[in-house]
């Protein structure tokens, strides 16, 4: 498969973040699997690039530092969506404290279904504050927007 499906990446393209409440996906990393459960207020994905923004002290954090990648597991198109990302932690990008922003290239994508039975949802959230966690997730996009130029 070439590509992330487009119903994936559009929720992931920084745009429309209150409509987005509750979109996760997460972020495996390292010889001895750390995961971060990622909001579409902290993954952005342009094209083939992809920039994520992780706590800066997490043991996921520092498994990304370590290995220069990640694998991100979603849900799209009625299957399981995995898609491998080429990392570099952003420099030079004044970040909201205590997090930590990458970018990189996607490397490869698949997308595994069957035909007796569908992926109907992935991990799903709901928060106190939406409104309040919208509108910090604005600024983390900006952030990202940043970090891809």
């Amino acid at each position: 498969m070439t590509g992330v499906p487009a119903a994936w990446a559009d929720v992931f393209d920084g745009r429309g973040l209150a409509s987005k409440v509750g979109e996760t996906v997460l972020l495996i990393a390292g010889a001895e699997p750390r995961v971060a459960a990622l909001s579409a207020g902290e993954v952005l994905v342009l094209g083939e690039r992809v920039g994520v923004l992780l706590y800066a002290g997490s043991r996921t954090t520092a498994a990304v530092r370590d290995t220069g990648r990640c694998l991100l597991l979603g849900v799209a198109d009625g299957g399981l969506l995995r898609i491998r990302v080429s990392l570099a932690e952003a420099t030079g990008v004044e970040l909201p404290p205590g997090r930590a922003a990458f970018a990189g290239d996607i490397v490869e994508v698949e997308l595994d279904r069957v035909g007796y039975a569908e992926v109907t949802s992935g991990i799903r959230f709901e928060l106190d504050d939406p409104a309040g966690v919208a509108q910090r997730w604005e600024h983390q996009i900006e952030v990202l927007e940043e970090v891809l130029r």
